[in-house]
C-alpha cells in the first residue's frame, strides 16, 4: 500500500491522463507502470462521471457525436469491468457510478434524437 493518501493522488493523475488520451486519441489510456491495478481501475471508473460531464456539456451545443465517444468509452469500460468480480468497498461504488453515467449518456443521446440533433 501507497503512504498516506497518495493512492487518491495517483488515481487522479490516471484519470487526468486518461481525460487528455481521449480527448486527442478518443480512446482509453493503457495501463501506466506508476499506478498500481486498483489505482489504474479506479481512474478508468472515475473517468466515466469525468465523460459524462463532457458528453452533457457537449449536448448543450448539440455535439451528438462527441456526446456519442463519451458513451462508447464509457460502454467499453462497462464491458471490462463486467467480467470482474467487485466485493463491496470502493472499486464496487465507483463501479455502480460507471452504469449510472452510461445510463444518463445514453439519455442524452435518446434526448438529442427527439429534439432534432441528429444522433444517428
Amino acid at each position: 500500500p501507497r503512504l498516506a493518501n497518495l493512492s487518491s493522488k495517483v488515481e487522479d493523475i490516471v484519470r487526468v491522463l486518461a481525460f487528455e488520451r481521449f480527448l486527442t486519441a478518443g480512446d482509453l489510456l493503457p495501463p501506466v507502470g506508476f499506478a498500481t491495478d486498483e489505482e489504474y481501475l479506479g481512474a478508468v471508473m472515475a473517468l466515466a462521471s469525468d465523460l459524462q460531464r463532457y458528453g452533457l456539456g457537449r449536448a448543450t451545443v448539440r455535439d451528438s457525436g462527441s456526446v456519442r465517444a463519451a458513451a462508447r468509452l464509457v460502454g467499453e469500460v462497462l464491458g471490462f469491468l463486467m467480467s470482474m468480480d467487485f466485493r463491496n468497498g470502493p472499486l464496487r461504488r465507483k463501479y455502480d457510478g460507471v452504469k449510472y453515467s452510461l445510463k444518463a449518456l445514453e439519455t442524452v443521446l435518446y434526448e438529442l434524437a427527439v429534439t432534432g440533433g441528429e444522433v444517428a
